[in-house]
C-alpha cells in the first residue's frame, strides 16, 4: 500500500483516492477545515487527482 500511495511520510491521508495530505494539523480546528477541503475537493470531478488545495473556490 505504501508504494500504491506513494507514502513517504506519515501520517498521509487519502479521501475517495484522489486527494491527500502529508502530515498532521497542529489545531483542531485546522484539522477540521482540512478535511472540509478535502472532502470537496474529492468529490469535484473537474479537480484532478493529486495533493490537497488549500485554494478553493470562493
Amino acid at each position: 500500500m505504501s508504494q500504491k500511495y506513494k507514502v513517504v511520510t506519515v501520517p498521509k491521508i487519502w479521501v475517495n483516492d484522489k486527494v491527500f495530505i502529508d502530515g498532521a494539523a497542529p489545531t483542531r480546528e485546522m484539522m477540521a477545515a482540512t478535511f472540509v477541503r478535502m472532502i470537496e475537493q474529492a468529490l469535484d470531478d473537474s479537480i484532478p487527482p493529486g495533493k490537497l488545495s488549500l485554494i478553493g473556490p470562493d
